[in-house]
């Protein structure tokens, strides 16, 4: 992600990512977004969901990691989140395989030289084939908690 919508998001919801400009050696959102432009809004409505559950009471997470595995987002947090906020989470994932990472338009997981990707037809990667529809890798692995 660019670096200036990196800094949008840290700083409209600054203590989900207080951990953002820590050594990567203490944690991996050091690095910072590792997915394209295309998933902001995504990753947007993710966060102050996150957050509208705070304020209701839920326990504030901090991301430890946000990236693109499998065409799919993934949102890590340090130690342990509320149920709701892994559920928001997980729906997102999901999401996030039928958005376009580069561009946020309409998209699919598509296989292209071994790789899967959230691609629109645009921005299919060159002999992207769609993948059959079948339960997001997140529903079949379940939330995690930690970063790999």
């Amino acid at each position: 992600m660019k670096p200036s919508l990196d800094d949008l998001l840290c700083a409209r919801y600054d203590a989900l990512f207080a951990g953002r400009n820590r050594p990567t050696s203490e944690t991996p959102m050091g690095r910072g977004f590792a997915c394209e432009d295309g998933w902001f809004d995504l990753i947007d409505r993710l966060c102050a969901d996150i957050q509208a559950e705070v304020a209701k009471g839920a326990t504030q997470p901090v991301a430890a990691q946000v990236k693109e595995k499998l065409g799919e987002l993934r949102f890590y947090v340090h130690g342990r989140a509320d149920p709701a906020i892994y559920a928001l989470i997980d729906d997102a994932a999901e999401r996030s395989g039928k958005v376009c990472e580069v561009c946020g338009r309409p998209g699919r997981l598509m296989l292209a030289g071994g790789w899967i990707h959230a691609a629109c037809s645009e921005h299919a990667r060159p002999v992207s084939t769609p993948l059959l529809e079948a339960p997001s890798s997140s529903q079949q692995l379940g939330a995690r908690k930690e970063p790999p």
